[in-house]
């Protein structure tokens, strides 16, 4: 019962410290709208490249400096600065936004901690989640989805288990204690940057397949929003907010895998 009741006010101070922070981006944002800076440059330091505007440093939402250890990632992370016309999108600049979570960690998680909440995302996996029906959904699902569980389970060495019945959709304890000692092989910014791709997507498995470059970023979109692709087809689809929402999933799981790839290092 205590258990239960420790894990319970951990997740609402989760929430807490989310929503601060989520105040605090909003009220810089409000108060730097319109773009205040003519120059975007970086400045190298022991501890890896400051984003300046104007000379001056970035700071993230929890006032650290906008310090990136990688040169290619944080040459990206300026050129989303330089980017911006005359208002500041921060909707644009995806690689900012992990970089920010990565320093800041809001929620002041480990990085073991860190790993077992996504590992959480495995159970309840997209493509591990079928339709019972109609049988051109199921068929279809089982054509476009297996082939990627096949390939995870032979390169993880691992069993994954996929089901109609989402209650009782649950991966062995020696499949998560495989991919979660494989996780920690990874630094806070390849995390940070999985987590990116897992939460525009919801899926463990589809974000690494794109990072081992088994399928393409659009692909791992189309193959998340199967089910509403397939309806789409069947009925139509609202041009403007469906292509939003999918170029959204896209930017953010292409800057997530961007990190993972660039940051492979040890912080």
């Amino acid at each position: 019962m205590f258990a239960s009741l420790r894990l319970v006010n951990n997740k609402l101070q989760t929430i807490c410290q989310c929503q601060k922070l989520q105040q605090r981006t909003m009220s810089y944002l409000k108060a730097h709208r319109k773009r205040f800076y003519r120059n975007v440059n970086l400045e190298k330091t022991d501890e890896g490249f400051l984003v300046q505007l104007d000379g001056k440093t970035i700071k993230t939402p929890l006032r650290f400096k906008l310090c990136i250890p990688q040169y290619d990632l944080a040459l990206a992370v300026s050129n989303e600065w330089h980017m911006q016309t005359n208002e500041i999108n921060p909707f644009s600049m995806p690689l900012t936004t992990i970089c920010n979570t990565t320093i800041d960690n809001p929620t002041e998680l480990p990085k073991e901690d860190l790993v077992k909440e996504l590992l959480q995302f495995l159970h309840s996996d997209t493509i591990c989640s079928l339709a019972e029906m109609p049988e051109s959904l199921v068929e279809r699902q089982d054509k476009e989805w297996k082939p990627i569980r096949d390939w995870f389970s032979k390169t993880f060495e691992v069993e994954v288990n996929a089901s109609s019945n989402l209650f009782n959709l649950y991966q062995s304890d020696e499949t998560v204690e495989r991919l979660e000692e494989y996780l920690l092989k990874m630094n806070e910014w390849q995390i940070n940057g999985l987590q990116s791709g897992i939460d525009a997507i919801k899926s463990f498995i589809l974000p690494l397949a794109v990072f081992h470059g088994q399928i393409s970023v659009e692909r791992a979109v189309y193959l998340s929003r199967l089910e509403s692709e397939y309806q789409s087809e069947k009925w139509g689809k609202f041009e403007g907010s469906h292509d939003i929402d999918q170029y959204t999933q896209q930017a953010m799981l292409a800057a997530g895998t961007l990190v993972c790839n660039l940051c492979r290092f040890d912080i």
